[in-house]
């Protein structure tokens, strides 16, 4: 009855649950009677049954991971996030997701053909799920691979964020140079006041750099708020005398 392991990571996680030895001797008659309830000929409600003669809250632990070895499954975290059980029995599958609960975690109910399913799509549940039931190992490269992912999308989001602003300092500086190019074309630059032919000027001779930097290059130094109320009163005085022609 063991279901299918679909990838190398699945396959890892249940050779090193196999290994792991219960402590207890109550949780080894657990696993060993549900060993015997699945083996074939199967009677899953002998299976189910297990659940209810735990003699210690171990015994849960050891029930749930002989569950996934015998009808589990985990995905490559490389490549998504999903951990399933998969049974024959709805009786059982409503067993175990009573056993599942009562370590503190809530796994989806399903329903695939003939199989009755419940489910993590969670990383966080899914790790939950796994060192619940001894993972150890597989916590631990799951965890890693999330922030690694968390953090590559943190990047990415950075440099979106960056290049989102570049592209609007971009386009901005685009329009006051093109406002005081009108300015000089059309003979009213001359008539301007001292203050604002100064950020003229200098905007016209420094297209790339930032406000900050501009109101650095004043004499004497005004703030970057500084700067763009003057480029702003330089847009506006543009489009005004655009409009009256």
């Amino acid at each position: 009855m063991r279901t299918l392991e679909t990838n190398s990571f699945c396959a890892g996680v249940k050779n090193a649950l196999r290994e792991i030895v219960p402590k207890r001797g109550c949780c080894r008659k657990t696993a060993e009677m549900f060993r015997r309830a699945v083996d074939y000929p199967a009677d899953f409600r002998k299976a189910a049954e297990c659940a209810d003669r735990f003699l210690c809250k171990d015994c849960a632990t050891v029930y749930l991971r002989n569950c996934f070895l015998e009808f589990g499954t985990v995905t490559d975290p490389n490549k998504s996030y999903h951990l399933e059980l998969s049974f024959p029995d709805e009786d059982l599958r409503n067993k175990v997701c009573d056993v599942i609960s009562s370590v503190g975690l809530e796994p989806k109910k399903g329903r695939r053909r003939d199989r009755f399913t419940l489910y993590f799509k969670s990383s966080e549940q899914i790790l939950d799920f796994l060192g619940t039931i001894g993972a150890s190992d597989a916590v631990f490269e799951i965890a890693n691979l999330k922030l690694l992912k968390e953090a590559t999308i943190g990047i990415n989001r950075q440099n979106n964020f960056e290049t989102a602003n570049m592209q609007k300092t971009v386009s901005a500086n685009v329009g006051y140079i093109s406002a005081v190019n009108y300015l000089i074309e059309s003979g009213n630059f001359d008539s301007l006041p001292d203050d604002l032919r100064e950020t003229a000027t200098l905007r016209i001779e420094n297209d790339t750099s930032s406000m900050a930097e501009l109101g650095r290059m004043h004499s004497p130094s005004i703030s970057k708020s500084g700067v763009k109320h003057r480029l702003d009163k330089l847009m506006q005085i543009s489009e005004n005398i655009r409009s009256k022609k």
